[in-house]
């Protein structure tokens, strides 16, 4: 009988040692944050609204005062921007995809 017991015993501790590592919980890894190659960072494309800083039309180059956060960003205007239409200090939507805007628009009205 006390072998019996001793076998029981054995067995059940066992189980219960085999039942809880399988039951264990594990934590999920975390997903990298990702990251944009030269091709992709050219197909993300940002819109912010703000205020021109600087302009020069001439070297083809401007800088932006985004409105919601400060952040000034210098861009270089794309094949289809003209910069001779604005000026400095004027309100403007731009969109642009690293460090080259692809549309600007001026959000004073025409008289």
């Amino acid at each position: 009988m006390k072998k019996a017991l001793a076998a029981l015993l054995s067995l059940s501790i066992s189980l219960s040692v085999l039942s809880v590592a399988a039951l264990a919980q594990t934590t999920p890894k975390p997903k990298p944050t990702p990251r944009f190659s030269a091709r992709e960072a050219a197909r993300h494309h940002e819109t912010v609204k703000g205020r021109i800083v600087k302009l020069d039309a001439n070297a083809g180059t401007f800088s932006v005062r985004i409105g919601a956060t400060g952040r000034v960003v210098d861009l270089t205007a794309g094949e289809r921007v003209k910069l001779n239409r604005l000026r400095r200090d004027e309100p403007v939507i731009v969109t642009f995809s690293g460090k080259v805007a692809t549309k600007v628009e001026a959000t004073w009205s025409e008289k």
